[in-house]
């Protein structure tokens, strides 16, 4: 019901950011199955993107614009998709790079975005958003991705939802940091 409610008044754009770091691989790639059904009741043009979030943010499914006849095929390719997975979690990489899909021209004006995670920024030394130590920290500049993300996101309706995973033996972080940005 929700679907129906939300999606088919015009194209949209439905933007997954999965945490898929070695702690949550499991459950990122339990994700896979009710994607791929979401895939059945999305409406003709609307768009799909699904990034895995590791080290960096790797795209999975880039543009895929639903159509009848390829529905399908998206739907069994998600089902099959390799999520790669390391220790490191560079959260604000992959903010960055939903940012870019939603600041696209081409954007659709109502835009869906679903970020599953534990919400543990721990981003590599290379990281331009890592402040240094060990462990869930602050993401740098993140006063500046919330700002990109504004400029990318102006005159769009934009719905985010979070999906907070809990890891063993970890109370799980609320997302309150990652919510400046999205």
């Amino acid at each position: 019901e929700l679907v129906q409610e939300t999606f088919g008044q015009k194209p949209a754009d439905i933007i997954f950011l999965l945490d898929s770091s070695l702690g949550l691989q499991s459950q990122a790639e339990a994700l896979r199955q009710p994607i791929a059904e979401l895939v059945h009741h999305l409406s003709t043009g609307d768009r799909l993107w699904v990034f895995a979030v590791h080290t960096r943010p790797t795209l999975l499914v880039n543009t895929e614009v639903i159509q009848d006849e390829t529905r399908e095929a998206l739907a069994q390719k998600i089902l099959t998709l390799s999520l790669p997975s390391a220790k490191e979690t560079d959260l604000g990489a992959g903010l960055s790079a939903v940012s870019d899909i939603v600041g696209r021209n081409n954007a659709a004006e109502d835009i869906f975005i679903v970020v599953a995670s534990d919400w543990c920024h721990n981003p590599s030394v290379q990281s331009r958003y890592d402040t240094g130590g060990r462990g869930c920290r602050a993401i740098r500049d993140i006063e500046e991705l919330a700002g990109y993300f504004r400029r990318s996101s102006t005159g769009k309706r934009v719905t985010v939802q979070y999906l907070t995973e809990k890891r063993e033996g970890q109370d799980p972080k609320t997302p309150a940091e990652l919510q400046k940005v999205l």
